[in-house]
């Protein structure tokens, strides 16, 4: 089908709509008309769904677009074969409308990293979720390492979960993320904290969450009718704060003795780690460490020494837990050199808290 955009206002986005046809899982391709370079693809959820992309972007300048319909693979009747399903008896319906965009609103293909849309420090951008299996993709360009935060809106009838992207693992489809928030449900906000970006191109995928239904993992939140907003805030890492993901030894925040480092308890159930080296003490020394309490959520400290278990776990060899809200949780303990790891938790159950930050300091 050849789409002429010559009317077509200035901002705008297209509206196309694909009615589904039971037995067939649609595929449908935009492509450049001059160049026949493919522009965006979008396919059925399952067999019988249709397609709806709700505000896809033109290049600049151009004066039409082809749009192929036709029918995707789908599981044959043969373990690890795949087909092409028809049906002759049943019409599919195609529609295209221009709607106004504006310069804060996402256009597709931004589906995969090559496509993520640039968003920069102190940006609002609002989003569609147009389809149970879409996924938007924002490029965020840092110049130094740095600190991320982000809010994303609730939107009506959906469970939201972003991902900040690991960039080396962008092209994944599984294990690609470097933070998953999906604390909030249906119709709730999301937020990130604390967010350490390398210098570069990072990467936040947003999505609609996996739900359980009849023992099979499924995707099927979408809003065709409203958006989200993403905003992002950025500042330059200067090694006084916490940096997610620090939820395990292997990825602790480093702290030295003389350090104040500050950090958030969330999502729910957030555990932060940091390392202290003191292998180059010339013998014991006692160390006190602290950390203030915040409201809504009752801190706990443990200290983890460089023994391991007989599960090959790091032993605790101080920990203080008064389970008192805002009260101060300290211990002091001679170590030996080495290396040892404070832990930063709160129960497992508990609220988080986005607005508060605590501060954890190591003296001698």
């Amino acid at each position: 089908y050849l789409v002429k955009l010559a009317d077509m206002a200035t901002g705008s986005v297209l509206r196309i709509e694909l009615t589904g046809v039971e037995g067939v899982s649609f595929q449908l391709v935009a492509s450049d008309a001059e160049e026949r370079r493919p522009l965006l693809e979008a396919k059925s959820t399952k067999a019988g769904d249709g397609i709806v992309v709700r505000n896809m972007g033109v290049p600049s300048g151009s004066d039409a677009i082809y749009l192929t319909v036709k029918s995707g693979w789908v599981a044959g009747p043969k373990p690890k074969k795949y087909v092409r399903t028809c049906n002759p008896a049943a019409i599919y319906s195609l529609s295209v409308s221009s709607e106004a965009g504006g310069d804060d609103l996402e256009r597709e293909p931004n589906n995969d990293a090559l496509h993520a849309l640039p968003i920069a420090d102190g940006q609002k951008i609002r989003g569609y979720l147009s389809a149970p299996n879409d996924a938007d993709w924002y490029k965020i360009e840092v110049e130094r390492p740095s600190i991320l935060s982000a809010k994303l809106s609730a939107l009506n009838r959906v469970d939201l979960q972003l991902y900040v992207v690991d960039p080396e693992k962008k092209n994944q489809k599984r294990n690609f993320e470097l933070v998953k928030i999906n604390s909030g449900k249906i119709n709730e906000a999301e937020v990130l904290t604390n967010c350490a970006l390398d210098a570069g191109e990072n990467y936040i995928k947003i999505v609609g969450a996996w739900k359980q239904v009849d023992g099979k993992w499924i995707q099927d939140y979408y809003n065709l009718d409203e958006t989200y907003e993403l905003s992002v805030n950025l500042r330059t890492d200067e090694g006084r704060e916490e940096r997610e993901p620090n939820g395990s030894i292997a990825k602790a925040t480093s702290i030295a003795v003389g350090d104040t480092m500050r950090g958030f308890m969330h999502p729910k159930g957030d555990v932060d780690f940091y390392k202290l080296d003191l292998s180059g003490q010339d013998g014991p020394v006692t160390i006190n460490v602290e950390c203030t309490g915040i409201p809504k959520v009752n801190i706990s400290l443990k200290l983890l020494g460089p023994e391991m278990d007989d599960k090959g776990n790091h032993k605790g060899v101080a920990s203080s837990a008064k389970g008192k809200g805002e009260a101060k949780e300290s211990m002091s303990k001679e170590l030996m050199p080495g290396e040892y790891w404070i832990v930063v938790s709160g129960p497992r159950y508990s609220d988080s808290n986005t607005k508060d930050q605590y501060v954890l300091s190591v003296t001698k």
